[in-house]
């Protein structure tokens, strides 16, 4: 177990998946800013097979450790297990010697869960339950890079440049290296997410996905008056 990573997450950052939320669609962020997430099944299907010891793929076993992590995960994601083995058996997962690691950068005030770190190399690799685009990795995959790789530099004392990402689904493994793009993205959605936090409505994006978006009848609602707003009526 690495000892330089912090054991909780503060309430006063923002989490990296927070930023996904915000570079997703930022009234999504708005509207779900207290909506408690829970991690689906797949998910925790994925990460089971990703750490899974010796590369031993026992099926009965991965799903009887799944439900000791979730006694309410759905039986019917146990389907997934065979599907997620079969085409990722061959693949060589990425070694480690700590999972789930709280990580967190000082100067940006992100925290955030790290999948998988080898501390004898000092290589990090995000798990994610999504199957693999054609190539490279997706536009959120890379937001999450740029994050994680700010907190593990902090958090660990070490200079990495990318990040391992696992597609489970698709039994792929691809290298990331976050440009400067990545970055700039990164930081611009850190700073719309702190103004929602600072109680500011945010502008609609341009292409925001609001088809099968949960907020659409309270985003499409009369904007909200803001307490000066309200204040200068009065008067």
């Amino acid at each position: 177990m690495n000892e330089d990573a912090p054991n909780q997450i503060s309430h006063k950052d923002t989490t990296i998946s927070s930023l996904i939320t915000g570079f997703r669609c930022i009234r999504q962020y708005y509207f779900g800013k207290t909506k408690k997430r829970d991690n689906s099944g797949r998910y925790t299907i994925c990460k089971l097979i990703s750490s899974a010891e010796q590369d031993i793929f026992d099926e009965e076993e991965l799903w009887k450790k799944a439900l000791l992590i979730d006694p309410d995960i759905d039986p019917g994601t146990r389907s997934h297990i065979h599907e997620y083995v079969s085409v990722i058996k061959h693949t060589p997962l990425r070694p480690w010697t700590d999972l789930d690691l709280i990580i967190r950068s000082e100067r940006t005030g992100i925290s955030g869960l790290l999948d998988k770190f080898d501390a004898r190399t000092g290589e990090a690799t995000l798990v994610r339950c999504t199957k693999a685009p054609v190539n490279g990795c997706w536009a959120e995959d890379r937001i999450r890079a740029v994050a994680l790789i700010l907190c593990i530099e902090e958090t660990f004392k070490i200079r990495l440049k990318s990040v391992s990402v696992e597609y489970i689904p698709s039994g792929i493994i691809r290298y990331y290296e976050p440009g400067q793009r990545d970055r700039r993205v990164m930081l611009q959605v850190l700073r719309k997410v702190h103004e929602v936090d600072k109680g500011i409505f945010p502008e609609k994006p341009p292409n925001p996905p609001c088809e099968k978006c949960i907020y659409s009848d309270k985003c499409n609602m009369e904007r909200p008056k803001t307490l000066l707003q309200i204040f200068k009526k009065s008067k």
